[in-house]
């Protein structure tokens, strides 16, 4: 298989050319609509506010996720969420590039903010290779179970 090129850009939702919108909206129904049967409304309206993260294989919206600075989630906190990857890239990394990525802009622009999430317990293994540390017991969102992560901020020099 001829390797796989992926641009990342990181898009204030201002900015979004409305077929990238639609295209990152049709993947995040696509994977937590329809394959994990998540029965909470995928659109509010945090991602008016949010920079969106968006990687692009050959052309095609293949991986997504918003960051939500802080005040919009919570004052002096940086979070991230919608996080995703079109089944058929699924296994090529790509979830792990898309982590640095984000983990690398909000440590550029909000360094000395701690970082909390809702992660999908069974993605909490993933998320410790990033720093991530549980916080408190699972829970259920959307009738998937949910863990509470932290990472410590990235203290600038």
């Amino acid at each position: 298989m001829p390797h796989l090129k992926v641009t990342y850009k990181m898009i204030p939702f201002e900015s979004l050319s409305p077929s990238i919108l639609y295209d990152t909206l049709a993947l995040r129904e696509e994977v937590f609509n329809i394959e994990q049967q998540c029965n909470v409304a995928d659109l509010d309206s945090l991602d008016k506010h949010a920079i969106h993260a968006i990687g692009q294989c050959d052309g095609i919206v293949c991986a997504v996720a918003r960051i939500l600075p802080p005040d919009v989630y919570k004052s002096n906190v940086v979070s991230f969420g919608r996080f995703a990857v079109k089944k058929k890239y699924r296994r090529k990394k790509l979830g792990y590039q898309l982590m640095d990525k984000v983990v690398n802009y909000i440590n550029t622009h909000y360094p000395n903010l701690p970082i909390e999430i809702s992660a999908q317990l069974y993605l909490k293994k993933f998320y410790t290779r990033f720093r991530f540390k549980t916080i408190g017991q699972p829970y259920d969102e959307g009738g998937i179970l949910h863990v509470k992560m932290v990472a410590a901020p990235h203290i600038s020099e």
